[in-house]
């Protein structure tokens, strides 16, 4: 019992130092320059801090603004004046509602059909535009934000073979997958 308990101890260490020395944790001195004690809290945000943090899987520019808050975040009235402004340059049309996609067959039958996916994504911009899917879902993603849009039954049987964007119209084709196609 006790050795095993030194081993979880030991490789606990190791995977730790590993971790620190690679920069993938928030263990990482980059992270931990964005902090600094604070008496009554702990720990916290670092006026003016900068930095950059990058693991395996991504890398983003951190930066904490005079008040001890991250820059993207709309706090104060410049902020509020600026969000106010971008929603009056839309012209007056309402703010996006529920995504209603509308699915048919595009052509073919069984295995050799092509059904396809239609729907509205008015005022986004076709170079930020994300789409991905993960299990039933269509994930779409647009201007940091990104939406999960439950695909018809149909659907959830296909893979996508190709998707584009005209105007503000987004299609996305699918074909049946004859793995789990019914014959």
């Amino acid at each position: 019992m006790f050795i095993g308990a030194l081993i979880l101890l030991v490789e606990f260490a190791a995977l730790e130092a590993a971790l620190r020395f690679f920069s993938g944790s928030e263990a990482a001195p980059a992270f931990q320059s964005l902090f600094m004690d604070d008496p009554g809290e702990g720990y916290r945000l670092k006026p003016n801090a900068r930095a950059t943090y990058t693991t395996e899987e991504f890398s983003t520019d951190l930066a904490i603004n005079a008040q001890g808050v991250r820059d993207d975040e709309p706090i104060g009235p410049k902020a509020l004046g600026e969000l106010l402004e971008c929603a009056r340059r839309r012209d007056g049309s309402p703010p996006p509602g529920p995504v209603r996609p509308v699915v048919d067959r595009e052509s073919g039958s069984g295995l050799e059909a092509v059904y396809r996916l239609r729907l509205e994504l008015p005022q986004v911009d076709s170079a930020a535009l994300t789409l991905g899917r993960v299990d039933d879902d269509l994930i779409i993603g647009a201007g940091g934000m990104r939406r999960r849009v439950r695909l018809a039954s149909v659907l959830r049987r296909c893979i996508v073979t190709d998707a584009q964007l005209r105007g503000s119209e987004l299609t996305v084709r699918f074909r049946p997958n004859p793995e789990v196609w019914p014959a």
